[in-house]
């Protein structure tokens, strides 16, 4: 006798279905979001996260030549930093004149994104009130002095320079005092003087 019809049928893979299967991975595109050989190097920021949070916590250098994932690296573990309740701010310099931001404006940036401040839709006075009111501090005026065309002012005196960064410098240190703070500057070999003064500042400020 014939054995009986079964009512259930195996997926049977056609061309057709394996050419609408090619047609979706092509549309999907790549996967620019992998990190690939930089376990090691991975498992080397994590580690001194650990030494940040047990207080013995230095500032970290990530060289390397161009293209080879420093960047694709900060980024996943900016992403597991966020996992384990830290903030991570982000910000990158840049070769050409026309993408450099006034002086300054890279830390009140990245200020407002540890504070999660929407600093485009609000007045420079409305930052400076939550700053006064989250971290206790008062930011100078000279932070958001701006001349006649819209530049930031940059020409200030060592002395007038310190006391704008100083307040910066405190600011983060609150911040950090509620949950830690992960702070990754991308392509400073393009930094400008006073971005570079403000960066010395902080890896010196405990």
């Amino acid at each position: 006798p014939r054995p009986a019809a079964s009512h259930e049928s195996e997926a049977v893979e056609t061309p057709a279905t394996v050419a609408a299967q090619t047609h979706t991975c092509e549309e999907a595109g790549p996967n620019y979001d992998l990190l690939v050989g930089r376990e090691k190097e991975l498992s080397l920021l994590r580690a001194e996260y650990g030494r940040v949070l047990a207080g013995a916590g230095q500032p970290v250098v990530v060289k390397g030549e161009p293209g080879i994932g420093k960047t694709q690296l900060a980024r996943h573990f900016g992403r597991w930093a966020r996992e384990q309740g830290a903030a991570y701010v982000y910000a990158r310099f840049f070769d050409y004149e026309a993408s450099r931001l006034a002086p300054y404006e890279t830390f009140i940036d990245l200020l407002s994104a540890a504070l999660s401040f929407e600093r485009r839709a609000h007045s420079a006075g409305a930052l400076r009130e939550a700053v006064k009111a989250r971290c206790g501090v008062g930011l100078p005026d000279e932070l958001f002095a701006v001349e006649e065309g819209g530049a930031q002012l940059a020409r200030v005196g060592s002395g007038d320079h310190f006391r704008i960064v100083a307040p910066l410098g405190k600011a983060f240190l609150r911040l950090s005092a509620e949950r830690p703070v992960v702070m990754v500057l991308d392509d400073t070999q393009w930094a400008d003087e006073v971005s570079l003064d403000c960066l010395g500042y902080l890896m010196r400020v405990r």
